[in-house]
């Protein structure tokens, strides 16, 4: 685990993720020595997970908000794309705000490619 944010998704995974849908921790997508890496991924359906780093204003900002970083975020998504992956993106303020609908969100991504 990196952050406090991929902390609290596990949890949210494990406490109302349904049981027998299992999520890999930092799986690197394109090849074992690839540097692109979801946070969490189904590996079966394909489907990434990425917990945004984004800061809100007033607070340092994160390297998802500074050119270099944005530029190598959307590189990352097409590339998994284009490889078949659907990357799903969430920030704090979904997990903090709608927690369900995150994991049902997730939930019926997956369960839509198996």
């Amino acid at each position: 685990m990196k952050s406090g944010r991929e902390e609290q998704f596990a949890r949210l995974w494990q406490i109302l993720g349904p049981k027998g849908i299992e999520l890999r921790v930092g799986f690197k997508f394109n090849s074992p020595h690839s540097k692109h890496e979801f946070d969490f991924a189904h590996l079966r359906s394909k489907v990434g997970i990425e917990i945004e780093g984004i800061t809100r204003f007033g607070r340092k900002r994160s390297r998802h908000q500074m050119p270099t970083g944005y530029h190598n975020d959307c590189t990352k998504y097409n590339l998994a794309i284009e490889i078949g992956w659907v990357p799903l993106r969430y920030t704090q303020e979904h997990m903090d705000k709608d927690p369900d609908h995150v994991i049902q969100q997730i939930t019926k991504v997956i369960t839509c490619r198996l």
